[in-house]
C-alpha cells in the first residue's frame, strides 16, 4: 500500500511525498527492489544524484540482472558526468535486454560524447531498425550525420522525427541548422521559428542569424532582442545585436549592446574582430 502511494505521489509531481511514501514501503519489505528502484529515480528527479546512485547500487546489489536498474543508474551517472560509469550500465542493460530502445539509445549518446561516432552510429541504426518511430534515436541519429558531413540524410532523420513528434522543438531547431548549412535559407528560417515556437531559445539567435542574411534587417534586430531577453548573459547575442543596431545606424544602441557583448567575454568580441 506504501509502495502504490509513492508511485501515485510520484505521478502527481509530488516528489517529497513519493520519497516518504517509497522510504516507508522498504522499512516494511527492505527486499522490495521496485521501491527501491523507485526511490532512487525519485531522489535523481530532486537533484539528490548521490543518494540515488546509492539507492541504485543497493537495488543492484539484490538484483544484478535487471536491464532497468543499470539503465536508471546510468541515466543518474551520465547527469553526474561521469561518462565511462554511464556507458558500463548502459551496455550491461542492452546485454541483458537487447531490445531495449532507451537503454541502447543513451549508450548512443554516451559513445558519441566520448568520441566514438561509429559506435554512436551502430547503436542510433539499431534503434531506428528495431524501432522505426522512436522519434529521439532519428533526431541523434540526425545530429550525428549533421556532424559527419551527410547532411542530406541528416535532414531526412530530422524530417522522420518531426513526423512523428511535430512538437520535437530540438529537432526543429537541428532540422534548421542543417537546412541553414546547406543555404536553404527559406527552409531554415521556417524551421527556426517553429522552434522558437515550441521554447527554443537559442532559436531566436538562429532566425536572427538567417533574417539578417536575407536582407531582413529590422526582423533580424527584432529577434535578437527577444534573444537578448530570453539569454541575457549570452555574449553572441548581445554582439549580433548591436552589429544589426549598427547596420540600422543606431549607434547609440549598438555601442551599449557591443559594451554588453564585452564585459560577458572579451574573448568573444576579439575573435570577432579577427
Amino acid at each position: 500500500r506504501r509502495y502504490q502511494a509513492g508511485i501515485e505521489a510520484f505521478e502527481r509531481g509530488d516528489l517529497d511525498l513519493a520519497e516518504s511514501e517509497f522510504r516507508a514501503a522498504l522499512k516494511i519489505r527492505p527486499s522490495l527492489v521496485e521501491a527501491r528502484q523507485n526511490l532512487a529515480v525519485t531522489l535523481g528527479r530532486k537533484g539528490k544524484l548521490d543518494a540515488a546512485v546509492e539507492e541504485f547500487q543497493r537495488a543492484l546489489a539484490a538484483s544484478p540482472r535487471s536491464p532497468e536498474v543499470h539503465y536508471n543508474l546510468g541515466l543518474v551517472l551520465l547527469e553526474k558526468q561521469d561518462r565511462q560509469s554511464a556507458l558500463k550500465h548502459f551496455r550491461r542493460a542492452v546485454e541483458l535486454k537487447p531490445d531495449y530502445p532507451e537503454a541502447r539509445n543513451n549508450l548512443g549518446v554516451v559513445l558519441e560524447e566520448l568520441g566514438d561516432l561509429d559506435g554512436a552510429l551502430a547503436e542510433y541504426h539499431a534503434v531506428v531498425r528495431a524501432r522505426p518511430r522512436h522519434a529521439e534515436a532519428r533526431n541523434n541519429l540526425g545530429q550525428l550525420l549533421a556532424r559527419k558531413g551527410e547532411l542530406d540524410a541528416a535532414v531526412a532523420e530530422y524530417r522522420m522525427a518531426i513526423d512523428l513528434r511535430p512538437d520535437f522543438a530540438q529537432a526543429h531547431q537541428n532540422l534548421g541548422l542543417a537546412w541553414w548549412k546547406k543555404r536553404e535559407l527559406g527552409a531554415a528560417e521556417a524551421e527556426f521559428r517553429a522552434a522558437a515556437a515550441l521554447g527554443i531559445s537559442e532559436a531566436q539567435v538562429s532566425l536572427g542569424i538567417v533574417l539578417g542574411e536575407t536582407g531582413q534587417l529590422d526582423a533580424a534586430i527584432a529577434a535578437h532582442r527577444k534573444a537578448a531577453e530570453l539569454l541575457p548573459m549570452d555574449a553572441e547575442v548581445h554582439y549580433l545585436l548591436g552589429g544589426g543596431l549598427q547596420q540600422k545606424g543606431d549607434l547609440d544602441a549598438a555601442i551599449s549592446e557591443l559594451r554588453q557583448a564585452l564585459l560577458l567575454d572579451p574573448k568573444l568580441v576579439a575573435a570577432y574582430l579577427h
